[in-house]
């Protein structure tokens, strides 16, 4: 999977992986973005199998924000 994310600001980023929602986390990875456009690219455990993912973002404020990608969907 790859990720282009733009941001204004420097910030972390924590790459949450399960086997489907609700299950129990298989994998996590951080990143810290610098300011502008950033490439994450994450190599699945199985490129056969559908993940469920959430990008957790945390701002200098300590703020947080979740997004989710649910391969489950497509």
């Amino acid at each position: 999977m790859q990720l282009n994310i733009e941001t204004k600001q420097p910030i972390a980023v924590t790459l949450h992986v399960y086997d489907y929602e609700g299950s129990v986390q298989i994998e996590e990875n951080k990143y810290s973005l610098s300011m502008g456009v950033n490439n994450i690219v994450y190599n699945k455990p199985s490129m056969y199998e559908w993940y469920y993912y959430l990008i957790e973002y945390r701002d200098p404020l300590g703020n947080g924000y979740w997004y989710e990608i649910n391969e489950w969907d497509y």
